[in-house]
């Protein structure tokens, strides 16, 4: 474990020399037991697109769709059609609601081209999002694979997600290195794979509702479950965590290659719940 922490704290500098460069929230004393106090109010839930009103999920929807085609036309490659079911979690604190959504996308041209999509929508026009690329093909791709610069709108009140360049405290850290740990138990043991471990650099995400901290959220991707000589699935694990190491929510995609037919055609989800670890979605070719 030991381990573990000090090779994220040292990813973790060396991503402070990123392009893209988001101050941290300062957090004193003061201000950390008043968000602890006021959590009480938090509530997290785990969401589909049927969970969420239409025109607020087509807005979601075009705004991620909007980043993929970015991307790929500013680095000369496929463009990715984003399937439109996506899962994720609902924050609610107070009077305010935010949601964190993550997608699976397709290559137009060919179905082993794989993308991978998360967006965190705050309040006030407060937005995030990250991406990268997965799947028989991409996988190989080294320069494809890091999660893609991350545009980020800071909203003055309600509740918004900030990406840190740093590490959120000890026991924050700790807490998730144990459930990361655990859960790379898990999976081997459940789908009868071989050893497996999670990528070192999570992006870690600061979520704070009218200058409160109310958590922190980790998100893992670029992660290869192997079952066989040429069976894989691509792994990602999204969980946030209260600032008294509390597990607020948590779900990990298990998407098995190849995903879909076709880019037109929106992949089924198996969804379940485990008491430790959270949701767990399951897609593709199982």
């Amino acid at each position: 474990m030991r381990v573990y922490l000090a090779a994220l704290a040292g990813l973790l500098a060396i991503s402070a020399c990123s392009p893209v460069k988001l101050a941290s929230p300062q957090v004193n004393a003061t201000s950390t037991r008043l968000s602890q106090a006021r959590s009480q109010d938090l509530k997290m839930h785990f969401v589909t697109a049927q969970d969420i009103p239409r025109e607020t999920l087509q807005t979601y929807q075009n705004q991620a769709q909007d980043y993929a085609d970015l991307v790929s036309r500013r680095r000369k490659i496929d463009f990715f059609q984003l399937h439109a079911n996506p899962v994720g979690l609902s924050v609610q604190w107070a009077d305010h609601q935010a949601h964190i959504l993550s997608w699976m996308g397709t290559a137009k041209t060919r179905n082993d081209l794989n993308l991978e999509l998360r967006l965190f929508q705050g309040e006030n026009n407060s937005i995030s999002i990250n991406l990268n690329y997965s799947g028989p093909i991409t996988r190989s791709l080294e320069t494809e694979q890091s999660p893609s610069q991350v545009s980020s709108k800071k909203s003055d009140q309600g509740i918004s997600f900030e990406l840190i360049m740093g590490l959120p405290g000890e026991s924050v850290t700790q807490a998730y290195s144990e459930y990361l740990e655990q859960l790379a138990k898990y999976l081997p043991y459940r789908y009868q794979a071989r050893p497996f471990a999670f990528d070192d650099g999570p992006l870690i995400y600061a979520v704070t509702a009218d200058e409160h901290l109310l958590g922190f959220v980790f998100c893992n991707q670029r992660n290869y479950l192997v079952l066989g000589e040429r069976k894989y699935a691509d792994v990602q694990n999204l969980v946030m965590i209260a600032p008294n190491r509390k597990i607020l929510g948590a779900y990990t995609l298990i998407a098995f290659n190849p995903k879909t037919d076709h880019a037109d055609i929106s992949p089924d989800l198996k969804i379940s719940e485990h008491p430790d670890f959270g949701h767990m979605i399951e897609l593709g070719a199982i």
